[in-house]
């Protein structure tokens, strides 16, 4: 008995150690920290509102060419080829001259181009590019991509061309590569220098606008103008007159026929609202519906870059419209402003 009350005695001492050594012994270790993995850029299809701020042409129209820009702040710009979006990236215009896109590189999330074999999306950087062979793009001569080296190398192999990679693509090579569109297919970038340039002309107080009969000489900021093949040149006080012109519209919104052959066309221009820089209209960006308003009352605001617009529409309301977008009906629903008429719809005429 007395033994057993000993070994009980021992035994309360052993736990009784064990669990004050429990109570006052190291803490247990904490689990390191994880660090989330960044999300994945994803690609995001363009839609008919969206267009190419080198050519001013729709993407979503050329799914097979399409590429895109995805920044951090989640905003997307497409371009309808692989050549147009390098142009943003390299810093080029549709011309091949020099042109700040993006101020700061950094604030890029992810790049993609359409590889040529599945029409699907794929990383713009781990792509192989075949430049040189007999394929066109919507923008005439470009670079075809590839997410599979041989299927580049195959490609090369029965359409020419030498395969590249994304840090091979320069400035010169873009420059190279000739261009598709209107009468100016074919033509080489690299050889700009040496072409005879349409240029824009400053209107005199001799010049009247055929819409509305103001002096346009008197609104530098808002001037437009169509050049023609003989050298003739009409004068606008704003976009909205000269597209009217362009258009077939008189300043009521009523048809009429100001030029019988379009072809005799040689240049449109309008100033660019930020710049006040004459800029070829086919691929200038327009704001439709901002609140700022032009001599003609509501108009269509010009843009050479297309972030530019973008800024402008968050700060002024109105939604982005290329060249090719632009309609009667669109022209018509813009308000005037012209004496006692200012604030009259043109779309109730």
């Amino acid at each position: 008995m007395r033994a057993t009350l000993i070994f009980l005695l021992i035994v309360g001492g052993i736990l009784a150690g064990c669990a004050g050594a429990k109570e006052t012994g190291h803490p247990a270790a904490t689990p390191a920290p994880t660090t989330a993995a960044p999300a994945a850029v994803e690609p995001v299809e363009p839609t008919m509102q969206d267009e190419c701020p080198i050519c001013g042409m729709m993407p979503a129209k050329y799914s097979d060419w399409k590429a895109e820009i995805v920044f951090k702040d989640g905003t997307v710009v497409h371009f309808d080829s692989p050549k147009d979006m390098f142009k943003y990236l390299k810093g080029l215009d549709n011309m091949g001259m020099d042109k700040v896109w993006i101020k700061d590189p950094a604030a890029i999330a992810g790049a993609f181009v359409t590889d040529y074999s599945s029409k699907k999306y794929i990383e713009a950087k781990t792509a192989y590019y075949v430049k040189g062979s007999d394929a066109q793009g919507p923008m005439g001569a470009d670079l075809v991509p590839f997410a599979d080296h041989m299927d580049a190398m195959n490609f090369a192999k029965e359409h020419g061309g030498e395969v590249m990679e994304y840090k091979h693509i320069t400035k010169d090579v873009l420059k190279g590569l000739k261009m598709k569109m209107g009468g100016m297919e074919g033509m080489d970038m690299g050889g700009m220098g040496e072409m005879k340039m349409v240029m824009a002309t400053e209107p005199t107080m001799n010049d009247t606008c055929p819409i509305c009969g103001m002096m346009p000489a008197k609104y530098p900021d808002w001037n437009a103008q169509i050049v023609f093949t003989d050298g003739s040149v009409v004068h606008f006080d704003s976009p909205k007159d000269m597209l009217k012109y362009y258009h077939g519209l008189d300043n009521m919104g009523m048809d009429k026929t100001w030029v019988e052959d379009p072809g005799t066309i040689k240049a449109l221009y309008v100033k660019d609202h930020d710049s006040k820089e004459y800029i070829d209209a086919k691929t200038a960006h327009y704001v439709n519906g901002s609140d700022v308003q032009s001599p003609m009352g509501e108009d269509l605001v010009p843009f050479a870059d297309h972030m530019a617009a973008m800024d402008f529409t968050k700060e002024h309301g109105g939604n982005i419209i290329g060249f090719d977008d632009i309609t009667k009906d669109i022209l018509k629903g813009l308000k005037m402003k012209m004496g006692g008429m200012e604030g009259m719809n043109m779309s109730g005429m």
